[in-house]
Formats: structure tokens, sequence, C-alpha cells
């Protein structure tokens, strides 16, 4: 139960449908991947809680999910620009070492 709440947390900031498994190579598949998503819900509260920060995983994604981005139109190309980060997402964003976000990106 715990591997697929992980993969349930993991999941959801992507926006993922359910996928119904009629295969055995479907099965194995979403069983990989639920294990590999618990893996990531684990390093990141591990990685939290190094930083002084312990929460579970999926508090940490719900307030990173958060992270708004603009796009703007400048000469003909549309870039895409994050809006600021409030301190608590930055503090998780350093906390779990994700390299910094490029201050614009092509879209």
């Amino acid at each position: 139960m715990e591997v697929e709440a992980s993969f349930r947390t993991l999941k959801t900031p992507l926006e993922i449908q359910p996928v119904y498994h009629w295969s055995e190579l479907g099965v194995r598949g979403h069983i990989t991947s639920a294990v590999l998503a618990l893996l990531l819900a684990r390093l990141i509260e591990r990685r939290l809680e190094k930083a002084g920060m312990p929460q579970r995983a999926r508090t940490a994604l719900a307030t990173l999910a958060g992270i708004d981005e603009v796009e703007i139109e400048l000469g003909g190309r549309r870039l895409v620009r994050v809006a600021r980060l409030t301190d608590e997402q930055r503090r998780l964003w350093e906390a779990l070492q994700v390299p910094p976000l490029p201050a614009f990106r092509v879209a």
C-alpha cells in the first residue's frame, strides 16, 4: 500500500490519469514504476530531513507545484519565466539539491 501511495504522490503533480493494465508486461511495468516512485519519495524525504525540514514528499511536492510560470512574447519568440519563488519553495528547492531554475526558457 505504501508503494502505491508513493506512486500516487509522484504522479499527481504530473496529472497522469489512471491506466488499467491487462497484460503481465503492463502489470510488471506498473509495479516497477510504483517501486521507483517509492524510492524517489524516500529520497525527497531523506534530503528534506537532512536539511532540517522533515516532511512528507507529498507535502513538499504540493508546495513546489505552486511555482508559477509567466509566458512572455518578445520579438516574435515566446519565452517562459518562472515567477518568483516563495521563501518556502526556495528552501525546499535548495534542500532537494535541484539545480537552479533558468531565468528564461524558450517555449
